[in-house]
């Protein structure tokens, strides 16, 4: 289900977020008709908002602007962090943090020393912007993915996260190579 997401982060670490369903996107009018007959699930926008208090630890803390401290930051207490799992946490971090230029290169850096990690060339998002894309092909959700990411090439800031199925899609009966999620970021910034 497509979403809107606004999330607010104090430097304490308390946050605010609020998430608005949006209408569902359909390829061809067979899944729209599939959706109606299903019953419209989503039709109405539904929205979200919550809270939370000031966090402790390394949560509340600044990220790192090195390349092996943001590597533990992003491991957050694991030994290892798999590629397919760093691919996983650098989006989420972007969506709860505003990084500075000095610690999106960090994350570039890791990234780039990142085994696994390939280089897509040039692409367009789906918000009509050019960015520089790197790809992950893991299976340690279980089914074989393609987890690509992609980012500003001036700035460094993560444009945009998608997850492509592979191959056999078990029980999810979509097509392989179907794209099975995605994330748009569009503005990030620091409020005084």
């Amino acid at each position: 289900m497509p979403e809107h997401r606004e999330t607010w982060q104090k430097r304490d670490g308390s946050a605010n977020w609020k998430i608005s369903t949006l209408p569902p996107v359909f390829q061809n009018e067979s899944q729209r008709e599939a959706w109606e007959k299903a019953g419209s699930i989503g039709a109405e926008s539904v929205v979200s908002q919550d809270s939370s208090g000031p966090t402790s630890g390394q949560t509340a803390t600044e990220p790192p602007t090195t390349k092996a401290g943001m590597r533990n930051w992003l491991a957050n207490g694991r030994d290892v962090i798999t590629p397919g799992l760093l691919y996983e946490v650098v989006p989420e971090r972007f969506q709860d943090h505003v990084f500075s230029p000095a610690q999106r290169a960090a994350v570039l850096r890791v990234l780039a020393e990142t085994e696994g990690v390939r280089y897509e060339g040039t692409v367009q998002d789906r918000a009509g912007r050019i960015g520089q894309a790197f790809s992950v092909t893991d299976a340690s959700g279980g089914l074989p993915t393609k987890r690509v990411l992609i980012f500003d090439p001036q700035t460094g800031e993560l444009l945009a996260d998608e997850e492509q199925i592979l191959g056999d899609t078990g029980k999810l009966q979509v097509a392989p190579n179907s794209v099975i999620g995605y994330v748009t970021f569009l503005t990030s910034e620091r409020q005084p």
